[in-house]
């Protein structure tokens, strides 16, 4: 019987060594809607970035590119006597909430730390650690068979994305604001919602799918990278004839959360996510156990367990 311990050991060993080809130990993450019946605790909520794009005239401040001030603007003589800015302001995707479940492979684990917005569950940052325990297990199998052979013989912030124009001859009650979603919808000339008899309509500019990006109904096919909405540019245009006339026309970066973008995880370390659309990698410094460092643990125990059953030699 106390044959069979050096063998069992190697057995037990090469199988912990081998899980590394079948299950690679970075982090891993898989995606769901957070009312999933199959929730658990380890779950990370988590809402996408929205966009709420703003309209009037300048601001006192770099921070504030809008003036909130309520007031219509005249534009006697065909020209208004200050220009009008828009901005993309960022604001939580309320069409659902997610959730990110780390998930746990042979003997790797992947721990995350969130930190949210103020008043909101828009990720700030994402701290993830993982936590390779195949060297553990195989040191732990090499002791148990040593020991017991001997015995026989363990908010966000405001977009900096403003253009400027110059009005035409029309009036406006500023400040407008209008949601993305609402601007979508107007792919033709629609009636604000303020009634104030303007119209607006609005156009994206770039091809997301040929870019790259994730449509969010494939969240789920994600695995390996945290998501965040993706940056889209935007034109609008504003008029009081269905566009027969000069029209306001602006162009604004947005935050779509129809479209994701994927930031690889670190091993060890953080994803900053950015106040409107994209996110940074903050690595850390981790100690990852490859296959040669397996491979040498193994052969190191198979050598103590070897030994310990052998007599010394005087």
């Amino acid at each position: 019987m106390t044959a069979r311990w050096p063998i069992l050991a190697a057995l037990l060993a090469t199988i912990v060594a081998g899980g590394l080809a079948l299950f690679p130990p970075g982090p891993r993450l898989n995606f769901h809607s957070l009312a999933d019946p199959h929730r658990a605790d380890s779950w990370v909520p988590f809402r996408l970035t929205d966009s709420i794009v703003l309209i009037g005239t300048p601001g006192a401040t770099p921070a504030t590119p809008i003036s909130l001030t309520p007031g219509p603007t005249t534009c006697p003589g065909n020209v208004c006597g200050v220009p009008v800015n828009a901005a993309a302001i960022p604001a939580d995707d309320t069409s659902a909430v997610w959730a990110m479940e780390p998930v746990g492979r042979w003997l790797v684990s992947t721990r995350l730390a969130p930190v949210y917005l103020p008043d909101s569950l828009r990720l700030k940052t994402l701290a993830i650690e993982v936590a390779d325990h195949r060297q553990e297990a195989i040191n732990t199998i090499g002791s148990i068979a040593a020991g017991a052979r001997a015995l026989a013989s363990g908010g966000g912030d405001a977009a900096r994305s403003v253009d400027t124009v110059r009005a035409p001859a029309l009036q406006l009650k500023l400040p407008i604001t209008l949601d993305l979603a609402w601007l979508k919808k107007a792919t033709g000339f629609t009636d604000l919602p303020d009634g104030s008899g303007w119209m607006a309509m609005a156009r994206f500019t770039d091809d997301p799918p040929r870019s790259g990006f994730i449509p969010r109904r494939d969240i789920g096919r994600v695995h390996a990278a945290a998501v965040s909405s993706t940056c889209r540019p935007l034109t609008i245009k504003l008029s009081q004839d269905y566009g027969q006339s000069t029209a306001l026309t602006f162009t604004v970066r947005v935050a779509d959360p129809d479209w994701l973008t994927p930031t690889p995880l670190p091993s060890k370390g953080a994803v900053l996510f950015q106040p409107m659309c994209g996110a940074d990698i903050q690595a850390e410094k981790s100690v990852t156990v490859g296959a040669d460092a397996l491979a040498q643990s193994f052969f190191a125990q198979v050598q103590a367990v070897r030994a310990a059953g052998s007599p010394l030699k005087k």
